[in-house]
């Protein structure tokens, strides 16, 4: 290992611990009593594009639920489908859902992947709620989802209703 690599991780390192330190502080000013950083989650798996996967989180959500014994409330910030979103092909990734036609050529290879990190958080939504609903309590499901993920669908449909008609749509 190079002294510039040596240095470069321990930056890494540090800007991740003082990320953690302000998201504990802050957790723990908002009334939860505890935060776990995906620093603590033992084998989770990173997109191309370096986010962890959301499906580490059914098994964190377990555990949490498993260590009380009353109601509880836990509140999960997943960022699977957070950007940039590589504008060229990657090398080693093979996407399960293939985009062709996309109306804007240069950014098809970023809404394939996008769309490829949407379909895998989609995923680990239904395997939460399957895992959930197995549990012997009353449940609320509350999910928030990117606003760009909204966008983008409301796009798409704009994109389709002027396709099928003379209707114009402006999200601006």
């Amino acid at each position: 290992m190079t002294l510039r690599n040596l240095v470069i991780q321990l930056m890494q390192y540090t800007i991740m611990m003082e990320h953690s330190m302000i998201e504990i502080w802050c957790f723990s000013h908002l009334g939860y009593e505890t935060f776990t950083s995906i620093e603590y989650m033992d084998g989770f798996e990173e997109t191309p594009m370096g986010w962890a996967k959301d499906y580490i989180l059914t098994g964190e959500i377990t555990k949490a639920l498993d260590s009380t014994a009353g109601t509880d409330y836990v509140f999960t910030i997943s960022v699977q489908g957070h950007g940039d979103y590589p504008s060229t092909p990657m090398e080693g990734y093979t996407p399960e859902i293939k985009v062709t036609n996309f109306p804007v050529a240069e950014q098809q290879t970023s809404f394939e992947y996008y769309v490829n990190q949407i379909h895998e958080m989609d995923k680990f939504i239904g395997e939460l709620i399957q895992s959930l609903s197995e549990r012997e309590m009353k449940k609320l499901y509350l999910c928030f989802m990117e606003i760009i993920y909204l966008h983008l669908i409301l796009q798409m449909k704009c994109l389709l209703t002027e396709i099928n008609s003379d209707t114009v749509c402006n999200l601006e």
